[in-house]
């Protein structure tokens, strides 16, 4: 199967298929012209999507650029792949969930339970999910907070040691080594539909700092927040949730423990082998 990835950002930087550079504009012609120069290709994974320059709260002063990159673009890559019998891997977003699932604390939300997406970020991100549901060929991995040994702004690691004030809240996230694997297993077993993809243990902010202070010599200070501290100094209402993750697994695909996972990439992140 001949891959490619379209766009060139934080996690195609980690996907091992030839990058499509180009730049979309959120119209049929735009994207059946471009992605026609690419004939061999059976997959295309779209990593392509604005979640804001430092945070989602831009997005929501931005609202037709978020709608173009999250909404109406995968819209016409899946319009594209079922013409041309090409099957679509979207990177989707498991922050349209918030808060504790229906099934109440202690459990996962589920690809079948109904998420109420309250930023314009996440409403973006559901949007083009349910539209791609309509498609046969479209598979989407529902990430959270990626986390990766490169050092970027996008990563959740960059991201946390840019500020002094740090959420205390559990919550599920994605290693993006794992996400790798995950892509390669989609294509090899022609999935399709929702799949939420993060790895199984929850983590706090806190506790991702924890580790990594003790694997850095520049140790980050830092102090609490709870979710409603944060809730006032932030313009977009922030995702806190727990995915269930029990329909990956039961076909096959096992994630890393989150603990281990944390120490290996922080490890790999710093420098810090001894």
């Amino acid at each position: 199967m001949i891959t490619y990835t379209i766009g060139g950002g934080f996690i195609a930087s980690h996907l091992p298929y030839k990058q499509i550079l180009n730049r979309f504009q959120p119209t049929r012609q735009s994207v059946f012209d471009t992605l026609d120069q690419y004939p061999d290709a059976d997959v295309f994974v779209n990593t392509l999507g604005r979640c804001g320059t430092k945070n989602i709260d831009s997005c929501e002063n931005d609202k037709q650029s978020v709608i173009d990159a999250n909404t109406y673009l995968p819209m016409l890559f899946a319009q594209y792949c079922e013409e041309k019998k090409k099957k679509l891997i979207n990177i989707s977003s498991g922050c349209v969930n918030y808060g504790v699932s229906p099934r109440g604390k202690g459990y996962g939300w589920r690809e079948i339970d109904q998420p109420q997406p309250l930023s314009f970020y996440s409403k973006s991100k559901f949007a083009a999910d349910q539209i791609l549901l309509g498609y046969s060929n479209c598979l989407m991995f529902r990430i959270r907070m990626p986390i990766s040994h490169k050092n970027s702004p996008r990563n959740l690691l960059n991201k946390l040691l840019s500020y002094s004030q740090i959420l205390e809240e559990p919550n599920s996230v994605t290693f993006v080594e794992d996400l790798v694997k995950g892509v390669a297993w989609g294509i090899e077993n022609n999935k399709s539909g929702i799949y939420n993809f993060t790895n199984p243990q929850v983590l706090t902010h806190t506790r991702i700092l924890e580790v990594y202070n003790n694997y850095s010599p520049i140790k980050h200070i830092f102090t609490k927040l709870t979710p409603k501290e944060l809730d006032k100094i932030t313009l977009a209402p922030r995702s806190n949730c727990i995915l269930d993750c029990e329909k990956l697994n039961n076909e096959g695909f096992l994630l890393g423990n989150s603990e281990e996972m944390l120490e290996k990439t922080i490890i790999n992140y710093t420098g810090n082998h001894e």
